[in-house]
C-alpha cells in the first residue's frame, strides 16, 4: 500500500469517525444499561445474547441518525453556517472532506438497515408490540432533520422519544417482554433529561439554524420561552423519580440520583444569563451533557445493588 493510499484511506476512516460522532454514541449504552439493569433488578431472566442484539440496535440508530443529520447539514449549506462548539454545530467533517459526502450517506442507511434486521428479530420473538417501537424509531431517524426541526413541538420531544421511550421502555420490553411501571417511569426520566440535552445544544445554533428553515422551540418561541422549558423538563425529571420511588416502582437507592440532577439549577443559569451566547460558555453545556449521563448510570448502578 503506497504512502497516498494509506493517507487517503486514514482521511476517509476519520471523516466517517467524525461522522457519526463517535463520542456522542455512549448515550445508547447508558439507555440500554438501565433498562437491562432495571430487568436484572425486577428478577427477570436476562438472555446476554438479546441483551447484545439490543445494544447494537441502539448503537446503529444513534449511528444512523448522527450520520444522516451530517449529511443533511452539510447539503443544505448549515454546516457552513454554524459556530461550532464541543456540544453543538455539527463535527464539520464534511466541511474538510466534502468529497466523503456519498459515504457518510451510505453508513447512514446501513446502520439503518442493520437496526431494522435487528427489529425483525425481536418481532418474531417479542411480538407486534415490538413493532410500534420500530416503526416510530425508523420514522424518528429518516425525518428528524428534514422534517421534524421544522416544529417547535416535535423536534422538543424528538430526543425523548428516542433514547427515552424506544432505547429505555422499549429496550426493557425487548428484554423482558413485559412493560412495568418502573420501565416506564425510568423511560420518562431519560425522556425529560435527553430533550433537554438537544434542547440546550440548539441555543448556540439559532442563527444559522434560523437560515436553513428549522423552526424549532428556540426560534420559534425565543431563548427566554425555552430556558422556561428547560427548567419545566428539569423538575418533570425529578418528579418522575421521586414519584417512581414513593410508589415503589423504582428502589429508595435510586434517589441518590437526585444529587446530579439538581445540577440543572447551574444550566438554568446559563441559559438566564447567556441565552443565544450560550455557546461561548460551553461548561453549561457540558453540564448539561453530565446531567443526562450520570443521573441513568446512576439509577442503573442503584438497581443493581437493591
Amino acid at each position: 500500500m503506497t504512502k497516498g493510499t494509506t493517507l487517503r484511506l486514514n482521511m476517509m476512516i476519520s471523516t466517517l469517525l467524525k461522522s457519526i460522532r463517535l463520542p456522542f454514541l455512549v448515550l445508547a449504552p447508558v439507555c440500554v444499561f438501565l433498562a437491562s439493569s432495571l430487568v436484572i433488578y425486577e428478577q427477570t431472566n436476562l438472555n446476554y445474547v438479546v441483551l447484545i442484539l439490543a445494544l447494537l440496535g441502539g448503537l446503529f440508530a444513534q449511528i444512523s441518525v448522527n450520520a444522516l443529520n451530517e449529511y443533511l447539514d452539510f447539503t443544505s449549506g448549515l454546516d457552513a453556517m454554524t459556530k461550532r462548539t464541543a456540544f453543538s454545530g455539527g463535527s464539520g467533517a464534511l466541511i474538510e472532506a466534502p468529497e466523503m459526502k456519498n459515504w457518510v450517506l451510505y453508513v447512514a442507511l446501513l446502520s439503518l438497515l442493520v437496526t431494522i434486521t435487528i427489529g425483525v428479530f425481536f418481532y418474531y420473538v417479542r411480538g407486534p408490540i415490538i413493532f410500534v417501537y420500530g416503526i416510530l424509531g425508523i420514522f424518528l431517524i429518516l425525518a428528524y432533520t428534514r422534517w421534524l426541526n421544522k416544529s417547535a413541538l416535535a423536534c422538543l420531544i424528538a430526543p425523548g422519544l428516542g433514547f427515552g421511550t424506544i432505547m429505555v421502555t422499549g429496550c426493557h420490553f425487548a428484554l423482558s417482554g413485559m412493560h412495568t411501571s418502573g420501565s416506564l417511569f425510568a423511560g420518562f426520566v431519560v425522556f425529560f433529561l435527553t430533550n433537554n440535552l438537544l434542547l440546550l445544544n440548539q441555543f448556540p445554533d439559532i442563527d444559522a439554524d434560523q437560515q436553513v428553515g428549522r423552526n424549532h422551540m428556540a426560534i420559534r418561541y425565543g431563548v427566554v420561552t425555552a430556558t422556561k422549558v428547560y427548567s419545566l423538563f428539569a423538575i418533570l425529571a425529578a418528579l418522575t423519580l421521586l414519584i417512581a420511588i414513593i410508589s415503589k416502582s423504582l428502589p429508595p437507592l435510586t434517589a441518590i440520583a437526585l444529587l446530579p440532577l439538581s445540577a440543572g439549577i447551574y444550566c438554568f443559569y446559563g441559559c438566564k444569563k447567556y441565552g443565544k451566547s450560550l455557546g461561548d460558555k460551553p461548561l453549561y453545556l457540558a453540564v448539561n451533557t453530565i446531567i443526562t449521563l450520570l443521573v441513568p448510570v446512576i439509577i442503573a448502578t442503584s438497581l443493581l445493588l437493591s
